[in-house]
């Protein structure tokens, strides 16, 4: 059996003297879905940010494809092809929606990927090609941020909370653009509070909650345990 394309073990990150991750582990293998959920505040999104050296682990490990990453710069990790997609979007809100995805490409000039077939996945920024950053709706925001990410082809792509603050209407249309996404052959952790959203993309999980795991399975067998989602996740197999 292969290595994990990523893995962490017994994962602690600080934010000055609070300890938020304590002894977190995780794997994801090549082409999975894996989500990260728990509710808010349970240490998903520092999770993410351990993982990619925005809050670099004080102790434990990191490693993708068999190689140490933890200590290494932001920006080392990202040129590896772990390219993080944060929950505040970032896109740069006076250039336009074309300027974006060049920029990035331009930041990863041996990708396969192009600017074009951005175009082609997310069908709706065609048309808002000369659109400023900053006048796009938060979908529109997220799919370019998710574009950047992808024209400039990520072997992990991590997600965080992409349906933050959507519409349930916008949800339905991120879901289904990224559901083409995952289909790209890209290794994806996706942090979700909308559970359903997570469980139509992701094939397994993991369930955080006080910066520890306390659980990790199928996405079905998630669902399965109605007692462990009303605890962790504020929701029963019913709802879903």
């Amino acid at each position: 059996m292969s290595d994990p394309v990523l893995a962490v073990s017994d994962m602690h990150v600080y934010y000055g003297d609070s300890h938020i991750i304590h002894g977190v582990d995780l794997t994801i293998d090549e082409g999975e879905v894996v989500t990260l959920l728990g509710r808010n505040g349970a240490g998903k999104t520092t999770t993410m940010r351990g993982i990619v050296g925005v809050a670099p682990p004080r102790q434990g490990t990191v490693t993708y494809r068999g190689e140490p990453i933890a200590g290494e710069s932001p920006d080392a990790i990202s040129d590896r092809g772990i390219k993080l997609v944060p929950e505040d979007r970032r896109v740069f809100p006076t250039l336009s929606v074309h300027q974006n995805l060049t920029l990035a490409k331009r930041l990863a000039p041996d990708s396969t990927q192009t600017v074009a077939e951005m175009y082609e996945v997310f069908e709706p920024l065609a048309a808002l090609k000369q659109s400023a950053g900053q006048n796009l709706s938060g979908g529109e925001q997220q799919m370019l941020s998710v574009a950047r990410a992808l024209v400039q082809d990520p072997d992990v792509l991590l997600l965080d909370e992409p349906t933050e603050g959507l519409a349930p209407v916008i949800v339905d249309d991120l879901q289904s653009v990224l559901a083409d996404v995952v289909e790209r052959n890209v290794t994806v952790l996706l942090t979700e509070q909308n559970v359903q959203f997570a469980f139509e993309l992701a094939e397994r999980g993991y369930i955080i909650d006080n910066g520890e795991m306390v659980f990790n399975g199928t996405t079905a067998e998630i669902r399965e345990r109605d007692q462990l989602m009303r605890d962790y996740l504020s929701v029963s197999g019913a709802d879903l």
